[in-house]
């Protein structure tokens, strides 16, 4: 099974006119369960119009520093998930939450001194201020540079939080504003693009103990990454965390085979918590949704190959001729 455990909200706290921060009680016999590391996140899962659906959302809260775990959740358009749980869930309910995961993080080293490059959009802050909490009171010797991009100073998410840290731990950390209308004082002009995140990044001495973290709208994390790499910091050193599909320029071309299912079917067997499970997929639908359809309880998130949540390894490709593929694969 899915392994999600139902978890009472100790708090709601609304961030901006679209925003609120969540907090949940962890019972004492999950603690271990609900460890976590600055960057990850938690799969809610909740009954939103009769239908069930799961989203993943970044932690904001820092291990080691803060009880509870907490998520933000900015309310969008049309989407179920956030605007439920902007405008229904209060103090005391509780919802389903699945243990944390995500990659989205660099262990920290008290022995190390290095320089961390934060670059966020809107709700992208949400990691970031795990990350940078975390950075701050485990890395004395490290510092912190934050390029934050809104549309206006009212959407701010974390901004008196944000304030207080620059106020507490000085030199090593700052933070820089960015916004798409009101710009004045302490507030740069925006949008983030690359030829102004290329001028805020100008002083940087790159070095093996650089780091850039990008996380926001799609088109800034774009050239974010491309004004990083034209700086001079090496893309290995540069991590991307997507809340929605990235873009691309690129040209791509498939190969005809590879759009069109086997005539007969590919089998697929899924090893799903200790248990393998034949799946015959007869068209050109994803493995998880074969073996969500086959009765199997796969995890899964955001259902578009970003978060992870559902990422398996392939044991094998046992055998592939002209109308058959055979696969193992190993999720959870």
């Amino acid at each position: 099974m899915a392994q999600f455990h139902s978890l009472q909200i100790a708090e709601v706290i609304r961030e901006t006119p679209d925003a609120v921060s969540i907090s949940f009680e962890v019972p004492s016999e999950l603690a271990q369960t609900f460890s976590y590391i600055s960057g990850q996140y938690l799969t809610l899962k909740a009954i939103v119009a009769g239908e069930e659906v799961r989203r993943a959302y970044s932690l904001c809260s820092a291990p080691g520093l803060d009880r509870r775990l907490t998520v933000a959740v900015k309310e969008v358009s049309g989407g179920k998930m956030s605007v439920h749980l902007n405008r229904n869930i209060k103090a005391g309910d509780c919802i389903e939450v699945m243990p944390p995961e995500g990659r989205f993080y660099l262990l920290t080293d008290a022995s190390l001194q290095r320089r961390y490059i934060l670059i966020a959009g809107g709700s992208g802050i949400t990691p970031m201020m795990s990350i940078l909490r975390t950075v701050l009171n485990s890395e004395p010797n490290s510092s912190i540079l934050l390029l934050y991009a809104n549309r206006n100073k009212e959407s701010i998410i974390f901004e008196s939080k944000l304030q207080a840290l620059v106020e507490q731990y000085g030199a090593r950390i700052e933070v820089k504003h960015f916004l798409d209308s009101g710009a004045s004082g302490v507030y740069n002009a925006g949008p983030l693009g690359q030829d102004v995140l290329k001028e805020s990044l100008a002083a940087e001495n790159w070095g093996s103990q650089s780091h850039a973290f990008i996380c926001g709208p799609g088109p800034m994390m774009e050239a974010a990454k491309q004004a990083l790499l034209e700086t001079g910091l090496p893309e290995n050193q540069i991590y991307i965390e997507y809340f929605s599909a990235p873009t691309s320029t690129d040209k791509v071309v498939t190969a005809q085979a590879s759009t069109e299912a086997p005539t007969e079917g590919s089998k697929v067997f899924v090893t799903l918590y200790g248990e393998t499970t034949e799946v015959l997929i007869k068209d050109n639908t994803s493995i998880l949704k074969a073996a969500t359809k086959a009765g199997l309880d796969a995890p899964f998130s955001c259902e578009a190959g970003i978060c992870s949540t559902c990422m398996a390894k392939i044991i094998s490709l046992l055998t592939q001729k002209k109308n058959r593929r055979l696969i193992r694969l190993l999720t959870k």
